[in-house]
């Protein structure tokens, strides 16, 4: 599967999400200017042809979310009773 994103490691649940093994995704280990260009070049040399690009866009669509955190609520519902 192959995301080209760029994205700051350590926020939310991103790095589940978006990561090189889970859908080639470029991750940050921060945000300065130098960081953020050698990222982008990254993505700039990247050929990936945008069916693939569009096909690893379903796992971060809306209904992929809500069911995900749908399942993480029932959990902790679960444990709350």
């Amino acid at each position: 599967m192959a995301f080209l994103f760029l994205h700051q490691d350590g926020i939310g649940d991103l790095d589940d999400m978006l990561s090189p093994q889970v859908n080639s995704s470029i991750v940050l280990p921060d945000l300065k200017p130098a960081t953020m260009r050698s990222g982008l070049e990254q993505v700039l040399e990247c050929a990936v042809p945008s069916k693939d690009i569009r096909a690893s866009m379903l796992a971060l669509s809306l209904k992929a979310g809500i069911y995900a955190y749908s399942s993480v609520y029932e959990t902790l519902g679960a444990r709350a009773c």
